[in-house]
């Protein structure tokens, strides 16, 4: 089984890390060679384990530690040609470094074969797909300000998508940092937000239901909208969909209570526990019915932060500040995305 891990992540350092087995592939190695190290002995890996070393472009959070790394250590090193060169030219890769360069084709490293691909940035800069020695595919890109043709072919299919979510739009233009900054991270070489993150990881999952219910004996029969997540509209929709066909595999509902009533209408016509139902928010009730077998599943999501968040914004619409005004302490300035209009 293949695994992937970041290691380290930020603007202090990038470094992650994709095993199948005995052997790995380690991405970017921004922090320093001991920091690297120890985290790889924390994840009981070791050096000779390590079949190639990935870096996506010369950004210093990248490959701080890279030229301490190799002059230990014989791994040969992929990435672009421009960013290679660059490297070279620096001497970030000491003389006799194994540099091999990438683009436009696929490679076979130890047992996985890798390919890279072209990400916006204001260096070159790649991202990777991997396939690993167990047929499984990962795709990982990283500090890339828009999403092009290419990167959405790269993520396609894959198993694991590793994409940026680097900064909150309305956050980074009301924040410190200087205009310039602003301008660089926001630009299209710069660094994708995280709503356009979230709209292309829900753009792929749907490509990935769509491709695998074409591939499998199933289809989705019957679709409903609960407004404002009202349960009870749950069970009116399974009723409604059993009266279209009763022959069902599974209910995906949007959250557990949504779930909790439509296992009331599957138990009306004796199906409980025979259709598998999943969910997500992981409360306590989903959680016992998934021990007494109505339901398969549910996924839990903290939430703190954005609780502490509702919370400091209640309070100061109690106080009677303004929550949508440039000045104010915690701005409000967007809508939630419901799931219901583009």
């Amino acid at each position: 089984m293949a695994f992937f891990t970041s290691l380290y992540s930020g603007s202090s350092g990038n470094c992650s890390v994709v095993r199948c087995g005995d052997e790995y592939l380690l991405i970017d190695m921004g922090k320093s060679c001991r920091v690297t190290l120890n985290a790889l002995k924390a994840l009981g890996l070791s050096v000779s384990g390590m079949k190639g070393l990935l870096v996506t472009h010369e950004h210093s959070d990248h490959i701080a530690g890279l030229n301490v790394f190799l002059k230990h250590y014989s791994v040969p090193v992929y990435g672009s040609a421009a960013t290679l060169d660059h490297l070279d030219g620096l001497g970030v890769t000491p003389p006799g470094a194994e540099l091999i360069a990438i683009e436009g084709r696929s490679e076979p490293v130890g047992g996985f074969l890798v390919s890279a691909f072209p990400t916006s940035h204001d260096v070159p800069c790649c991202g990777f797909r991997i396939t690993a020695p167990d047929g499984s595919v990962m795709a990982i890109a990283t500090d890339l300000g828009c999403l092009t043709d290419p990167v959405h072919t790269a993520l396609s299919g894959a198993d694991l998508v590793a994409l940026e979510a680097n900064y909150d739009l309305h956050s980074l233009r009301y924040g410190s940092y200087p205009y310039y900054l602003k301008r660089r991270i926001e630009s299209p070489r710069g660094h994708l937000d995280n709503n356009e993150c979230a709209a292309k990881i829900l753009e792929l999952v749907q490509q990935g239901l769509s491709e695998a219910l074409e591939d499998s004996e199933l289809k989705i029969v019957y679709e409903a909208y609960c407004e404002n997540w009202l349960a009870e509209l749950a069970f009116d929709a399974v009723n409604e969909g059993l009266e279209q066909e009763t022959d069902i595999a599974g209910v995906m509902c949007g959250n557990d209570d949504l779930a909790s009533q439509a296992i009331k209408a599957l138990a009306e016509h004796q199906m409980a526990g025979k259709v598998t139902v999943v969910a997500q928010d992981a409360e306590l009730s989903a959680c016992q019915r998934i021990v007494e077998g109505t339901q398969e599943m549910t996924v839990y999501k903290p939430v703190d932060e954005l609780a502490k968040k509702a919370a400091q914004l209640a309070v100061s619409l109690a106080e009677g500040e303004d929550i949508t005004g440039t000045g104010a302490k915690l701005r409000v300035t967007d809508t939630v995305y419901d799931g219901t209009h583009d």
